[in-house]
Parts: C-alpha cells; sequence; structure tokens
C-alpha cells in the first residue's frame, strides 16, 4: 500500500504530537489503582502459602528424577544400559581391539595399510 502526497505527515508534525501525549499521561482513578494493588498482594501473599505448605520431602524428589525419566520401566532401562556399557567397556567382545592397546600405542591400527583406491579397483574390474 502506498501512500499518497496528500495522506503524508511530516516528521515535524508527529513530533508534535507526541510531545502533546507526553505533556499529557494517562490518569488512573485511585480507586482502581488501589483495588489493582490489594488484588496482587492477595494472589502474591496465597501464592506464598501454597509454596510453604508444598514443601518437598526428599522421596517427592526421587519421584520427580523418576517422572521424568519415564517412569521406573524407563529407570531400569536406563540402569541395563549403564550396566551393559560398563561391562562391554572393561571387558570388550574379542571381534574388538582392546582400548588400552589403542591408547598406548598409536600403531595398533592398521590405518596405514588400508587404501580405498584398491578397494575400488576391484569394484570396477
Amino acid at each position: 500500500m502506498q501512500m499518497d502526497k496528500q495522506d503524508d505527515i511530516s516528521d515535524d508534525a508527529l513530533d508534535a504530537l507526541f510531545a502533546t501525549a507526553r505533556a499529557q499521561p494517562p490518569s488512573m482513578p485511585d480507586a482502581l489503582k488501589q483495588a489493582v494493588l490489594a488484588d496482587a498482594a492477595s494472589v502474591q501473599h496465597n501464592l506464598v502459602k501454597e509454596a510453604r505448605n508444598q514443601s518437598a520431602t526428599p522421596t517427592e524428589g526421587w519421584r520427580l528424577v523418576v517422572d521424568m525419566l519415564g517412569g521406573f520401566l524407563g529407570v531400569a532401562g536406563l540402569a541395563t544400559a549403564c550396566v551393559a556399557g560398563l561391562l562391554i567397556g572393561l571387558s570388550p567382545p574379542g571381534v574388538f581391539a582392546d582400548p588400552e592397546v589403542w591408547a598406548i600405542f598409536d600403531t595398533a591400527l592398521p590405518v596405514d595399510s588400508f587404501d580405498l583406491a584398491d578397494v575400488f579397483a576391484e569394484d570396477i574390474e
């Protein structure tokens, strides 16, 4: 939508309108202001009272964690995965090289002897 030259308001006119609006700030009736503040105070008081009545016990904290993990089935699955990862990490199956060898010797992995050109050359023939 384009503005016509006739509808265009100059910056000076806008500045004058804004200055007039700033000079006369809107006022709220005192009765309304007191009612709003009294209502806010009662709501705050009720929230504080409810928070004090609902102090968390140690068992409620654990229940919250268990619920966040998906209940007891989720906790059981997480524990099983942790134990399996620990056992595989401590005694890896024979198909994997020992991680200690990787950490001690840099030449334990035969990376230098593997060439992708040889692999692709077999597929091309």
